[in-house]
């Protein structure tokens, strides 16, 4: 039972580590885009 309790924290960590590198790639382009758009004046 530990074994598989194991596997489901490590796999539980992984998504959450995937998920929040996603937020921040999200977050960084709208961040760039934003910043693209005042440099350029649009």
């Amino acid at each position: 039972m530990k074994i598989v309790l194991s596997v489901m924290g490590a796999v539980t960590g992984a998504l959450a580590v995937v998920f929040l590198a996603a937020c921040i790639a999200v977050a960084g382009a709208i961040e760039c885009m934003r910043a693209l758009e005042e440099m350029t004046g649009m």
